[in-house]
């Protein structure tokens, strides 16, 4: 490829793990991983039979994930952006947890895309919670499955 540069060589590193109704993807961030990540939380709903979910979560994964690069921007002495997405089946629903270490939160945050994608799926979720943890925060959402019509 004549045009590649060594940083679109290097790509995102990721890893994924996935069993029945539990998707681990842990991420450096880039436009590009984010969305990779949001197609595969899709795609797994989908083999999961929970296809009325996959577009809503995938969504609101690459939402949260684009708000983590976003507070990186403003900190970024830490390093590249990373984060940990899980999606994990629960009875009645789907829960979305993004972890992002060394963010406690968007308070340091400048301009005005950052926590644009926490409003977003404050709106999508059924339920809404951002923690905060010893390493950082936790932002989770739980899309509860709908009766067919």
């Amino acid at each position: 490829m004549a045009n590649d540069t060594a940083s679109d060589r290097a790509g995102a590193r990721s890893l994924l793990h996935c069993k029945p109704g539990q998707l681990l993807i842990d991420t450096e961030l880039t436009a590009e991983s984010v969305g990779h990540a949001a197609l595969i939380v899709q795609h797994t709903l989908r083999l999961w039979g929970l296809s009325g979910l996959a577009d809503t979560t995938g969504t609101a994964t690459a939402a949260l994930l684009s708000d983590v690069i976003a507070h990186w921007g403003a900190s970024s002495a830490i390093g590249p952006a990373a984060a940990r997405c899980l999606v994990q089946r629960v009875p009645g629903a789907v829960a979305l947890v993004v972890r992002a270490d060394g963010l406690s939160d968007h308070s340091e945050c400048s301009g005005s895309a950052c926590g644009r994608g926490r409003v977003a799926v404050r709106r999508m979720a059924d339920e809404f919670t951002v923690t905060a943890t010893a390493a950082g925060s936790d932002s989770t959402a739980v899309f509860r499955l709908r009766p067919a019509a």
